[in-house]
């Protein structure tokens, strides 16, 4: 090996080493995290391939977290990991059946394709979404918002299962012969 090659060869191999400890210093800097900041950063691939490893979110929450989107079913902190903190929490209309739970509507408007409400019921210490309204115009989605109806009961063996309507749906279903 000639004298300038071998030079060479010393000079890439520190860093070369010094990049893969940099990027593994990265990666540990992310494990000590809280889920909280990994779902402010959720733009940056390795933050969410910190949330991934860790699994707290289902591969489906993942993929609606990934694309700041909400989807019925998804857990409570799902939602706020994909959307962060609504303008708006308020208590919707609940009608309780045997076994009582609480919907809270988190309202977004600013920063969204088109403003929206995700009703979040709460039930044994778990927020679930069970509800996804959109529309363009806010008041009319606040309207919508008031005036929704949910019944939610447990099924007979896994999940729950909630009825909801909105006020034109009731007014349209009592007026069926």
């Amino acid at each position: 090996m000639t004298r300038i090659a071998y030079l060479s060869l010393l000079a890439l191999t520190p860093a070369l080493a010094f990049g893969d400890e940099e990027t593994d210093g990265a990666d540990t800097a992310l494990q000590s995290w809280s889920v909280d900041q990994l779902c402010s950063s959720r733009e940056d691939p390795a933050a969410r391939d910190e949330l991934e490893r860790r699994e707290t979110f289902s591969s489906r929450e993942l993929n609606a977290i990934e694309k700041g989107e909400v989807r019925t079913g998804m857990s409570k902190e799902a939602l706020l990991c994909s959307m962060g903190p609504p303008r708006l929490i308020f208590a919707a209309e609940s009608e309780y059946e045997a076994f009582p739970s609480i919907v809270d509507a988190y309202v977004y408007d600013a920063g969204t394709e088109k403003p929206l409400a995700a009703f979040v019921e709460h039930f044994e210490g778990r927020g679930t979404v069970v509800l996804v309204l959109e529309n363009d115009d806010p008041q009319v989605l606040a309207r919508s918002v008031v005036s929704t109806t949910f019944r939610c009961f447990p099924p007979p063996r896994n999940g729950r299962i909630c009825n909801v309507e909105t006020a034109a749906q009731a007014a349209g279903r009592s007026r069926a012969p």
